[in-house]
């Protein structure tokens, strides 16, 4: 078979970062690092984190043709809390300088009124696929995969953050419905759910 999925390990981390570091729009906002080296190896030293959100631990990897073109971080319900705050404090551990703290800290106080998941969700904290196996349905495939692992583990519905209305175009298509689209902080949120 020309595609699968697989557990993440540490050794994918290159390949998840630059995969993780192109879902951003304007990533050097959202990492806060002077340049894409500099946020590429805070995004690998979060992979490598096992109490972080972007730990290979919640990550799964999809091939094609033995070739990692995707990855898919899920995170129960019960462990992203916890996560969410050890990720905040391994990223304030490496930016660098007052300015580039202070400004990370402001972007995640627009977060504390999200809640990401309920009780009994699977949230889906991160997707992306390679620029190159674009047409070969492997989102389709992590995203498939994401409800196969939340049916097999009982979870009641999978959750996720669309980053802009056409991301959410492509998760409507695929049975996801809007739970609420709202402005925080001039920041656009919206967030859906899957039954399971």
């Amino acid at each position: 078979m020309d595609k699968s999925i697989r557990d993440a390990q540490d050794s994918d981390c290159d390949i998840i970062a630059e995969l993780i570091y192109t879902t951003e729009s304007n990533p050097e906002e959202v990492w806060r690092g002077s340049n894409k080296e500099e946020n590429l190896e805070l995004i690998k030293y979060l992979i490598k984190n096992h109490d972080s959100r972007y730990s290979c631990r919640f990550a799964k990897v999809a091939e094609y043709k033995g070739e990692v073109v995707g990855v898919l971080v899920l995170i129960p319900y019960n462990k992203l809390g916890y996560s969410n705050i050890k990720t905040s404090v391994a990223i304030l551990k490496k930016l660098k300088g007052i300015n580039q703290k202070f400004k990370f800290i402001i972007s995640e106080l627009k977060f504390i009124t999200v809640k990401e998941c309920d009780k009994g969700d699977l949230y889906i904290a991160n997707i992306a696929v390679a620029e190159k196996a674009k047409g070969l349905h492997i989102g389709k495939l992590l995203m498939d995969h994401a409800e196969t692992l939340a049916k097999t583990n009982k979870y009641s519905r999978c959750t996720l953050l669309a980053k802009d209305a056409y991301v959410a175009e492509f998760y409507k298509k695929i049975d996801y419905s809007l739970i609420y689209n709202k402005k925080v902080f001039g920041t656009e949120i919206i967030k859906m759910a899957k039954l399971i």
